[in-house]
């Protein structure tokens, strides 16, 4: 796979620093406990600044699916699955990723884990002021 940006922002670098450890950590609101994805500053349910970062287990549930099987430039390797993810967490938290497995066994509501994927990455597209941030990517497997 060659190297693409992975565009990090102030909200998100403490996802990106968790995925290279291997590890689901999403942002919570403090103020309501409700959890934010994508990262970001101001909470949608009840508009607060306050937020911290609390460790998942990322298990879930397939909501949905693609099989990608033309190319796209620079890109995977196709065919790839990806797939989208209602965590456990919470109701309307939905992450995608690629699915590690094969395709034909994947259900509506089938429940998934994390993997981790390490990603080539250009130092220059992923530094947050001068700090380079190695990109792991979220991907998902069958139980």
């Amino acid at each position: 796979m060659s190297a693409a940006p992975i565009n990090p922002d102030w909200d998100s670098v403490p996802w990106w620093r968790a995925l290279t450890e291997q590890v689901v950590l999403l942002q919570r609101c403090t103020a309501c406990q409700t959890y934010r994805w994508p990262p970001r500053e101001i909470c949608n349910s009840c508009f607060s600044f306050a937020a911290d970062w609390v460790w998942d287990l990322g298990r879930g549930s397939v909501v949905s699916w693609v099989v990608t099987e033309r190319p796209f430039a620079p890109g995977p390797a196709v065919p790839y699955t990806t797939v989208l993810v209602r965590l456990d967490a919470q109701e309307d938290l939905m992450l995608p990723g690629t699915l590690r497995g094969d395709p034909t066994a994947l259900r509506p509501g089938a429940i998934v884990v994390p993997d981790f994927d390490p990603h080539p990455t250009d130092p220059a597209l992923t530094a947050i002021d001068g700090d380079p941030l190695p990109a792991t990517l979220l991907s998902w497997r069958l139980l």
